[in-house]
Formats: C-alpha cells, sequence, structure tokens
C-alpha cells in the first residue's frame, strides 16, 4: 500500500483502518480497539519491543484543540507511566495549517504534557521506532523528532515537538497578557496545583490557586513597570493574613528595577515564569504544619495532688468540719478549709470504709450470689400471693352454710324421688301432693 494513493479517508474509522494495517506491516503488531464514542480517544493498542503504544487517530480538518489533548491524557495516565502515547493526523487534511494544533492547545502540550507525540501517518513508524528501539524499560523520548506539516519540509527539519524535561517555561514572548496568562494556568495545573481564573482585573488577582490546602493569590505582569499594582496588596488585605501572594513577571522583562519594587509590598513576591513553580511549592511545603492533637490535661492542684488515681474517684472528709466533699473539689464546700496533702492516701482509704458503712452509700462490691437471691426472695413472695387463700375462708364458710339450709328446707318425692323446692307442694315429676 503506497502512501501517495491514501491521501484522503472517507470517515474516521477508515483511518483508523489505514494506520493499523500501516503498522502491522512494519512490523509494530496494531489492533483497533472495539470502544464507542466517549472513550476518550485511544483507538488502536499497538505493542513494539515488548512495549505498550496507545495511539488516538485524527482525520480531522481543523487544528486539534486543547480538550482533545486532555482527554487523551487523562486517559493515557490510567494505565500508569511510563508509555508512549501518539496523537496521529492526517497530514493532507492539514496542508493549509502550519501546525496540527491549534495555539492554546500548543500551550497546554509544551506545559503540561509533553510526552504524548503528535505525528502524521508518514512519520508515525518512524517516530515508534526511534523511540522503541531499544529493549530498554525506559522511553527515549529525547531521540524523537516529529514531522513538520508538509511533506516538502519533512526532509530536511527536525520534528515538530520533542519532549521537554520539565515544566518549566521556555524564554518567550507572549503577544498578549491573555497568552501569558493561559501559559501559567497551564504550567500550574500541570504541576498539580489547582487553579481558578478570574477575568476582572479591577482587584488586580488574576488567579487563585490552591496547593497542600493553601491559598495563592498570584497577579500576573506581562510588561516591565510593576508601579501600577498599588491596588494589589488592599486586594491581598481583604482574604485576611497568612495568605501567599506572588506576581509573576516574564522572565524577558524581569530586572533589578521589579526586585526594589518587591519590597513595597509587603509579603508579597515577584518572581518570573520560570520560578513560579518551585517557589510555590517550596513556600507552601515550609508553611504548613500539621495541627498538634494535644491531649487536654486537668491542671494538677499544687496543695493536694498526691494521688490522683484515687482522689478522682473517692470523696475526701474535710479535717475541720468532718463533711464528705466531691473529689474534684479543692476546698471544703462549707468550711472553705484547702484540702492537704498530709495523710491524703490513708484520709481517702477511711473514707472508703466510712462510705462503706453507711446506708446511701455503698462501694463494697456485691456478693457473688447476692443477685440470685434477691430474685428467689421475690419468687418466694409471688409464690406465697398466688397460694394464700386465707381471705376466701369466710366465703367459703358462708357458701356451705347456705348450702346446708337450702339442703335442709327441700324435700323427695316419696313416688318418684325426686328433689322438689321447699315452696313446691306437688311434685314437679309425678304430681304428688306435700303432706
Amino acid at each position: 500500500m503506497s502512501l501517495s494513493k491514501q491521501t484522503d479517508y472517507g470517515t474516521g474509522h477508515d483511518f483508523e483502518e489505514f494506520i493499523e494495517e500501516l503498522l502491522n506491516k512494519n512490523g509494530i503488531h496494531a489492533n483497533v480497539t472495539s470502544y464507542k464514542q466517549g472513550d476518550n480517544g485511544i483507538d488502536i493498542f499497538a505493542t513494539f519491543n515488548k512495549q505498550i503504544i496507545l495511539i488516538q487517530c485524527k482525520n480531522i480538518s481543523k487544528p486539534i484543540d486543547a480538550n482533545v489533548l486532555k482527554h487523551f491524557q487523562a486517559s493515557v495516565y490510567r494505565f500508569g507511566e511510563p508509555i508512549l502515547s501518539i496523537i496521529v493526523y492526517n497530514s493532507e487534511k492539514l496542508k493549509n495549517y502550519n501546525s496540527p494544533l491549534t495555539k492554546g492547545a500548543r500551550l497546554w502540550w509544551k506545559a503540561v504534557c509533553p510526552e504524548i507525540q503528535i505525528a502524521s501517518e508518514k512519520m508515525i513508524v518512524t517516530c515508534i521506532q526511534k523511540i522503541l528501539q531499544n529493549d530498554e524499560s525506559e522511553l527515549n523520548f529525547g531521540s524523537l523528532k516529529l514531522d513538520s506539516e508538509s511533506e516538502e519540509e519533512s526532509s530536511g527539519q527536525e520534528l515538530l515537538y520533542s519532549k521537554e524535561k520539565s515544566h518549566s517555561a521556555k524564554s518567550t514572548r507572549y503577544k498578549s497578557d491573555d497568552d501569558f496568562k493561559f501559559y501559567i494556568e497551564n504550567l500550574l495545573s500541570g504541576n498539580r496545583i489547582l487553579v481558578n481564573s478570574f477575568n476582572n482585573r479591577k482587584d488586580k488577582i488574576d488567579i487563585i490557586a490552591t496547593f497542600n490546602r493553601q491559598i495563592i493569590l498570584i497577579h500576573l505582569s506581562n510588561s516591565s513597570n510593576v508601579n501600577n499594582l498599588k491596588g494589589l496588596q488592599t486586594s491581598v488585605s481583604r482574604f485576611g493574613e497568612g495568605i501567599l501572594s506572588v506576581i509573576v513577571q516574564n522572565s524577558e522583562i524581569f530586572n533589578n528595577s521589579s526586585i526594589k519594587n518587591e519590597r513595597s509590598y509587603h509579603k508579597i513576591k515577584i518572581v518570573t515564569e520560570k520560578m513560579i513553580v518551585n517557589y510555590i511549592k517550596n513556600r507552601v511545603k515550609n508553611n504548613y504544619k500539621r495541627p498538634s492533637h494535644k491531649k487536654y490535661e486537668r491542671r494538677e492542684n499544687e496543695v493536694w495532688s498526691c494521688s490522683k488515681q484515687i482522689s478522682d474517684k473517692v470523696s475526701w472528709i474535710c479535717p475541720e468540719c468532718t463533711y464528705i466533699n466531691n473529689p474534684l473539689m479543692s476546698d471544703c464546700e462549707m468550711c472553705a478549709t484547702a484540702r492537704t496533702a498530709k495523710n491524703n492516701f490513708i484520709e481517702e482509704i477511711n473514707t472508703i470504709n466510712q462510705l462503706e458503712n453507711q446506708d446511701y452509700i455503698s462501694t463494697a462490691r456485691p456478693a457473688k450470689n447476692s443477685f440470685i437471691e434477691e430474685i428467689n426472695a421475690m419468687n418466694h413472695h409471688v409464690s406465697q400471693d398466688y397460694q394464700d387463700y386465707s381471705f376466701l375462708e369466710p366465703m367459703v364458710a358462708g357458701i356451705s352454710k347456705n348450702k346446708n339450709l337450702c339442703l335442709e328446707q327441700q324435700w323427695d318425692c316419696p313416688d318418684c324421688t325426686l328433689i322438689n323446692e321447699s315452696d313446691v307442694v306437688m311434685c314437679i315429676a309425678c304430681g304428688y301432693f306435700k303432706d
């Protein structure tokens, strides 16, 4: 398959299949993933020299924006580090542009994720082979040189992007204040410093960042004149004391006058974009102190602090009025006599013995079977209540007396032996008349 004929791909899936076939023909085992939309751009898994390669294919007619890089970077980080990740684009569709990345994406790539390689379909094989040219576990990003935008420039020019070893900014002229601000935001975000941007310049605070539970107020200066920052100190003071505040100035215009002006801003540091990350991390690390979890301890009374374990639990007797005081009281509640340390241990032991003899306080440990004895006593009383029928004896005697009286008044019929009531004169059964 010649590259010259493959210049136009109808869909992104056609472009993915072309890259897969191209890699396999050059000894790089590749498989197109079956992920659907929302996979954050991992289109092809490839392996070469025992290394995994994550590839995203972009068959678009406009430069790649920063959001594509952010999503792809998040997906790559899930696989761990180091791992080779490449965004391959269709050079024919982007031949009218000077760069495959937008301006914002280019700044984000340089500051945050320079390890992600950007290559066209004409240089993807060379890109992988140069990085993974040996069997070492570490990836040789430094030897990679990406292609330029056009085929004519690619033969004699170095790679479009190369890996930067650190996230420190390159000394470059920023065309506007927004470019400088965008670069600082990406620089801080790439070094795990959370940033929030503000568009209102009245308060002189352009960025509020947080790192290690600390707030950092940042003002950006893309000019050599810092005399117009008089309102910054007022804005910083509104946040209270102890807030780290920094003025970030362009390194190309940073001079001695900036250092002199720093003295007029109390506790406001003026640094360049090359020093901002190290300054924030070192300053916050030195200022951050973990809260000490000191246990609360009760203040000891110098007069009676002789036996803490017993004194905190046992009442004490006043030597003057013999009143039994609370164990936490240092003075007698009745006569205000101070609790003394003399023979305190003996007094407390005697107090225990005295309290044991009182009816309303008992510190003695109950007997082993006392609880069982109490339950048996209760059951005994209950059984007596159920078995004592003495209160029913008068009622039973009256009923028996009345019963005998009734039996005496009844009469038996001599003919049919039926027992008739006393008021009946004729037998109910046979009609016999009572004599």
